[in-house]
C-alpha cells in the first residue's frame, strides 16, 4: 500500500469508524458533559470497540444534552451529571468538564462506583490531585479505576520513540506544541477561575513528554516565560520553560494557545518532542584520534501519530586528535514511521489497526483494566498524575503565577 493510500484510509475511518457488534457484557460509558472532544476520545473509539458503547450523557442543559444524544447515537439523556451517577446501568464515565470541576465530579464518579477516564489535567493544581489519590485509595477493594487522559502514551509509536532513547545520557529534550490563534477571548481555556491556561492544556503534554523520555521526575524548575492572555492577568496563553533532570540534562516546553498568523494565513507549527544525547566516545582510539557521535531523534506529530508521523534519526559524527582539533565530521540520517505495534516488533502479538487512534488505543486498556486483564502494561498511575499536577505547579509559582485555585468541593 503506498504510503498516500495509507494516510487517506487511516484517517477516512479516525472520522469515519467502521462499527463493530457488541458484546452483552460491553461496558456502558456515561458522559459528563458534552464537549466537542468527547467524540474523538470515546465516542469514535467505542464505535470500534465490541466491548464498549456510549450509554448515556448528561448536561446541565437537558435540551444541549438531548441534542448531543442524537447526534451521536447515544440511547439515554439525563438532565443532570448527578441523575447520570446514580444510573446503576452506566459502568464508567468520561469526564470532560471545565478543569476546576475535575476534582469534584471526579471524586462523586469514583463514590457512585463509576470507573473514570478523566480528562487531562487530573485537577487545577498538585493539592487537589494529592486529595483526589487520597480519596480513592480510602474507599473499599475493589476500587473503580481512575485514569487520566494522557492518550498519546498508549499509541505503539510513542513507545517505538521510548525505545531510541538512552535516558542516561540525555544531554536536552524539546517539546513543542503551539496552534494557531482563532479562539474566543471567553473560551474556558483562558478562564483562570475555570483551570484555563496554556500550560495546564497543551503544556501537559510536553510537561508529560519530558518526564516520559528522561524516566524522572525533575529536579528544579530553570527558567519560564508566560506569554499572558493580557497585561498583568492570570491565565496564560503561552508558555515557554526548561526543567533540569537528576543526569544533569534540561528538559523544555514551549506551548502556545494563539500563534499568531503569518500574512493573515494561519501559522501552523508541527507539535514536536526532540531527545538530544550528549556526544559519546565510540570504537578504539587509534593513531591519536577520538571519535564522538551525537545522536539526536526527532518524533513528528507525536499527538496524532495516527494521522502522519515520522523519526528522524540524526547521527552526527566527528573525529578529533588528542587536542581537541577536528579533523572529520559528518552526518548519518534513518528514518521510520510507526503504526502498528508490529511496526515496533514484529515479534509482538498484533494488537489494533493502523487506524486506530491514540484515543482508540487509550480506551483499549481502559476496558482491559475494567475487564481484569493485563492488556499492554501501559497506563498513567495515580502517582504519576500527581507528580505531573507538581511539576505545573512549579513552573507557574516559578513565573511568579497564582496557581489555580484548589476545588471547594468536599467529600
Amino acid at each position: 500500500m503506498s504510503s498516500t493510500t495509507g494516510f487517506v484510509q487511516r484517517n477516512w475511518k479516525i472520522h469515519y469508524p467502521p462499527k463493530v457488534a457488541k458484546l452483552e457484557s460491553a461496558v456502558r460509558i456515561g458522559l459528563l458533559g458534552t464537549a466537542y472532544i468527547a467524540q474523538s476520545a470515546v465516542i469514535n473509539p467505542a464505535a470500534t470497540h465490541p466491548e464498549a458503547t456510549i450509554y448515556a450523557v448528561a448536561a446541565r442543559d437537558s435540551k444541549k444534552a438531548t441534542a448531543y444524544a442524537e447526534k451521536h447515537g447515544i440511547p439515554k439523556v439525563h438532565g443532570s451529571y448527578d441523575l447520570l451517577l446514580a444510573d446503576s446501568d452506566v459502568d464508567a464515565v468520561y469526564i470532560a468538564l471545565p478543569v476546576a470541576l475535575h476534582f469534584e465530579w471526579a471524586i462523586k464518579s469514583l463514590k457512585a462506583g463509576k470507573h473514570v477516564l478523566l480528562e487531562k489535567p487530573y485537577t487545577a493544581n498538585a493539592i487537589d490531585a494529592a486529595r483526589l489519590v487520597a480519596f480513592r485509595e480510602s474507599l473499599p477493594e475493589p476500587r473503580p479505576l481512575l485514569l487520566e487522559a494522557l492518550h498519546y502514551i498508549f499509541h505503539p509509536a510513542w513507545t517505538a520513540f521510548l525505545s531510541m532513547i538512552n535516558p542516561a545520557t540525555l544531554s536536552h529534550v524539546s517539546s513543542s506544541f503551539k496552534i494557531p490563534g482563532g479562539m474566543k477571548e471567553d473560551d474556558i481555556r483562558f478562564q483562570y477561575h475555570l483551570g484555563g491556561g496554556c500550560l495546564l492544556d497543551l503544556g501537559i503534554y510536553g510537561i508529560s513528554n519530558i518526564r516520559q523520555v528522561y524516566g524522572a521526575e525533575p529536579t528544579t524548575c530553570v527558567s519560564t516565560t508566560p506569554r499572558l492572555s493580557r497585561p498583568g492577568g492570570d491565565c496564560d496563553v503561552g508558555f515557554l520553560a526548561e526543567w533540569k533532570f537528576p543526569n544533569g540534562g534540561t528538559g523544555s516546553v514551549d506551548c502556545d494557545l494563539a500563534v499568531p498568523s503569518v500574512y493573515g494565513l494561519p501559522n501552523i507549527k508541527v507539535p514536536k518532542v526532540m531527545a538530544i544525547h550528549a556526544p559519546a566516545e565510540i570504537g578504539d582510539r587509534k593513531a591519536g584520534q577520538i571519535h564522538h557521535r551525537t545522536r539526536t531523534v526527532t518524533f513528528w506529530l507525536y499527538i496524532t501519530p495516527t494521522v502522519w508521523n515520522r523519526f528522524d534519526i540524526v547521527d552526527t559524527h566527528e573525529i578529533c586528535d588528542t587536542n581537541g582539533k577536528v579533523l572529520k565530521t559528518w552526518k548519518e540520517e534513518s528514518f521510520k514511521k510507526v503504526y502498528t505495534w508490529a511496526d515496533v516488533d514484529e515479534r509482538r502479538e498484533a494488537i489494533g489497526d493502523d487506524h486506530w487512534s491514540t484515543y482508540r488505543h487509550q480506551l483499549d486498556q481502559f476496558i482491559h483494566r475494567i475487564k481484569g486483564r493485563a492488556g499492554s502494561g501501559i497506563w498513567v498511575t495515580d502517582k504519576e498524575s500527581v507528580a505531573q499536577m507538581k511539576v505545573i505547579d512549579d513552573a507557574y509559582l516559578n513565573a511568579g503565577m497564582k496557581l489555580r485555585p484548589s476545588s471547594t468541593y468536599e467529600p
